[in-house]
């Protein structure tokens, strides 16, 4: 039941993801878009649920998908309870300035989730305060995300304690209560 609008900027790419990954034609529940995602979100247009940004070109962050003015125009376009989720490589020179402002555009809550493959870092910013989760319930969740997808969900929970605020029962996400 989810709409998805894929923006990329070369179609190159795109016919590269047909070929190789099976992504599909376009239908009523895919959109391809060949265009600029800093152009794309800084124009007014329908909300977003979630907005996922993967901003390399190979060697570096791309400029236009890292700056304030982008991370502030994705926050615009988030649907309310809305989350950014971009993908950083932390061993990437500006990694803590990427993360400053992306917390500057989002100050109601970030998290950064250390990916599986060494380097990579998950940062969601959330648009409006979460609520902050209870360690045990993250970890119940995840035992039934796992069950239910063959993913290892556990282990995100535990990643999750390596870069964020946290005490022994509580991940502390946002101020809100």
């Amino acid at each position: 039941g989810t709409a998805t609008e894929v923006v990329e900027v070369s179609a190159q790419v795109v016919a590269i993801a047909r070929r190789l990954f099976e992504v599909p034609a376009a239908d009523e529940r895919l959109t391809v878009r060949v265009c600029d995602g800093a152009e794309f979100v800084a124009r007014d247009g329908p909300a977003f649920g979630v907005i996922l940004v993967d901003g390399y070109d190979g060697e570096s962050q791309v400029a236009e998908l890292s700056s304030r003015a982008f991370y502030q125009d994705c926050r615009r376009r988030l649907e309310p309870e809305g989350v950014l989720v971009v993908n950083l490589w932390g061993s990437d020179r500006r990694f803590n300035e990427y993360v400053q402002r992306i917390e500057e555009a989002y100050p109601a809550a970030t998290l950064c989730l250390p990916a599986d493959k060494p380097g990579n870092v998950i940062v969601l910013a959330f648009r409006d305060p979460p609520p902050n989760p209870r360690w045990d319930e993250l970890e119940r969740r995840a035992g039934e995300l796992t069950v239910r997808y063959g993913l290892e969900f556990g282990k995100f929970v535990r990643a999750l304690r390596k870069m964020n605020r946290s005490d022994a029962e509580t991940l502390h996400i946002s101020d809100a209560p």
